[in-house]
């Protein structure tokens, strides 16, 4: 029992997110085979990965996913020397002219997608990649280290190549966490004391400073035609716009929202998409939808806050560090994309990091209840 009750609170909220998004959907008439996917590839999949989380599963994983990593670094460069997606290669390119250009193309520059099917879902798996690579490189030794350090490099290079500017602001958030997460332990009281001070301050400047330029250009693009604008204003004001609409049908059903929908573009006139995943629960499930969802991320965080400081080593350290920094990744991440295809990447890692640390809990009772002289 302790080996569950160990993050039994992340998982309830999960669980109670995927059981308001089927019921907003059923009291919405909207098909449920969308809402059901979306159950089977967060709460189900983490559970499942939960439930079968060794050592070494764990190694495997990160191991695998560090080579794939890597692999698609290299391909990412491919591509971008070919100007056009890779499978674009084999056939007549000039059959898929004009859908190269829309969205991969930025002030004249491709924008690179690898394996994936579009730029940001590229820029959401390097952000997903990027601590476990520090991790990995953190243990290594000789010239594996030297390989992950250059494939770090190359990592920033080739989200930069996405085009994707939240991506790279959410990366380099995430090598701040890691980092001050790997080296909290030697902090004075006095430093912890300030750097938690300073933490607040900047994020309190942040979101006063996005309130004020989601506001100002949400305004502005109500009164313009996005067919005068170009691609990266026409970008800007429909992310600000989204804001604008989403409320607009938060206040008519704060409840329920629209239930899980494939595609939201129907429902509204301005815009033909969603960029953010919090507006995206929010319209899939209400209100209701996004208070479990920030409390999902909030108390894995303080979970795997709270098991990794039982453990006092240099790997337990790092590895803490990198479950915390896909944490803030992906809670920063969507702030800039609302696809929920990717997600697996994260719910599959947070299974396996979470079942570990229970894994580790449960051996300390184990051991405990067969010493019972251990404190």
């Amino acid at each position: 029992r302790k080996c569950w009750q160990s993050f039994s609170v992340p998982f309830a909220f999960l669980a109670l997110l995927s059981a308001w998004k089927v019921l907003a959907t059923i009291g919405n008439g909207a098909p449920l085979v969308y809402a059901l996917d979306d159950v089977l590839f967060s709460v189900g999949v983490m559970f499942f990965f939960f439930t079968l989380s060794t050592r070494v599963l764990l190694a495997d994983v990160l191991r695998a996913l560090t080579l794939a990593g890597l692999i698609t670094i290299g391909l990412v460069f491919v591509e971008f020397m070919l100007g056009r997606p890779l499978h674009y290669a084999f056939v007549n390119s000039a059959l898929f002219e004009e859908d190269a250009l829309v969205g991969r193309v930025r002030d004249g520059v491709y924008r690179v997608q690898g394996i994936f099917d579009n730029p940001l879902s590229l820029a959401e798996f390097f952000v997903y990649l990027m601590p476990v690579i520090l991790y990995r490189f953190s243990s290594a030794r000789g010239q594996y280290r030297a390989l992950l350090a250059v494939g770090l490099a190359a990592l920033f290079v080739a989200l930069w190549l996405t085009g994707s500017r939240g991506g790279v602001l959410v990366a380099l958030l995430v090598c701040s966490v890691y980092w001050l997460m790997s080296y909290w332990r030697f902090f004075s009281g006095y430093t912890k004391a300030f750097s938690v001070f300073l933490i607040v301050v900047l994020l309190v400047h942040v979101t006063y400073f996005a309130v004020g330029f989601i506001y100002e250009k949400g305004l502005v693009a109500q009164s313009v035609s996005f067919y005068r604008l170009d691609d990266v204003d026409k970008s800007t004001y429909s992310r600000a716009l989204q804001y604008f609409e989403v409320f607009s049908v938060l206040r008519d059903n704060p409840l329920f929202g629209l239930g899980v929908q494939q595609n939201f573009a129907k429902e509204f006139e301005e815009i033909r998409r969603i960029d953010n995943y919090y507006l995206r629960v929010g319209l899939e499930a209400g209100v209701v939808g996004v208070l479990l969802f920030v409390g999902f991320i909030v108390s894995l965080y303080l979970s795997i806050r709270g098991a990794g400081s039982r453990y006092n080593s240099p790997d337990a350290h790092a590895f803490r560090a990198m479950a915390i920094a896909l944490v803030v990744g992906f809670s920063g991440i969507k702030l800039f994309l609302s696809m929920p295809t990717n997600n697996i990447y994260f719910f599959a890692i947070m299974g396996l990091v979470t079942g570990y640390y229970a894994r580790l809990r449960k051996t300390e009772v184990v051991e405990r209840y067969a010493n019972p002289s251990c404190s």
